[in-house]
């Protein structure tokens, strides 16, 4: 075979390639994939990839599911992802390009899954919480956590046009990545420390004031929530913003909680003693 003739089979192989890449890459060979992103530096979405003109823009604390990753052919790595706007409540699909996404956002792996039917969606992992809402089918979630009986998921709030996350019936869903399942630290109503909060605090489903609020807390005890262990470092539960997550009981009634709070460590009192280990 000629110099010129291998040349030749070389640059065919290679234009194969570059229309195979065109398609989308889905991540279901893979443990983890990106599923969320917080923003920390603004990001431009854009309507298809390749465009030069942002659509919109993402700021900080605005987060967003990632859906797939793709690569066009002129090599160019894009994400696309659902996001919010004030104006529109159902969402938004785009792209985002890669290299914003791992600079200019937290970014956290877990897996994108499509809702098989419609499901109720709760505040915690079991019958002690409250209904929060409904997801309906075909719509795409990112699922953070996973457990063999409940995942907990980010999506579009249709109701109130904000990001919200909750926790949904895994068999309600169909994952792109075959992600594990673990314990998930909130299904136990005794986990987290105890302590008693006055101030009063407007409590967010997600790790910004971007997120949709499901109430507030003061003059109360609450739990705050450690969700993983020093050896399972996962950054759903870091407290993005000065953020922190917790549950609490609803006034009056034998249900739960949980979300975000702006948490003033100064203000709290009356920690139960097992926090110590902590």
């Amino acid at each position: 075979m000629t110099k010129k003739r291998f040349l030749s089979i070389i640059l065919t192989v290679l234009m194969v390639l570059s229309i195979v890449h065109a398609t989308p890459a889905h991540a279901n060979q893979l443990e983890t994939a990106p599923s969320v992103g917080v923003v920390q530096r603004s990001i431009p979405v854009y309507t298809n990839r390749g465009d030069t003109i942002a659509a919109y823009t993402l700021g900080p604390g605005e987060s967003f599911t990632v859906i797939n990753s793709v690569i066009d052919s002129l090599e160019a790595h894009y994400y696309y992802i659902s996001y919010n706007t004030s104006t529109n409540k159902d969402g938004i699909n785009g792209y985002i390009k890669e290299r914003d996404l791992y600079t200019n956002a937290i970014v956290i792996y877990g897996s994108p899954a499509t809702v098989k039917w419609n499901v109720s969606v709760y505040y915690g992992p079991n019958s002690q919480y409250q209904r929060c809402g409904t997801l309906y089918t075909g719509e795409t979630v990112a699922v953070l956590e996973k457990s063999d009986t409940y995942s907990y998921v980010e999506y579009n709030d249709n109701v109130h046009g904000r990001r919200k996350r909750a926790y949904v019936d895994t068999n309600a869903l169909t994952f792109t990545c075959n992600m594990p399942s673990k314990t998930l630290a909130i299904a136990d109503i005794n986990n987290g420390f105890k302590c008693y909060v006055g101030l009063k605090y407007t409590v967010y489903s997600g790790p910004s004031t971007q997120y949709e609020p499901v109430g507030s807390v003061s003059d109360m005890h609450i739990y705050w929530v450690k969700r993983y262990t020093e050896n399972d470092k996962s950054k759903i539960d870091e407290p993005f913003y000065g953020m922190t997550y917790i549950k609490y009981q609803v006034t009056g009634t034998n249900t739960w909680k949980s979300g975000y709070i702006v948490f003033n460590y100064p203000e709290v009192r009356e920690c139960v003693p097992n926090c110590q280990h902590w």
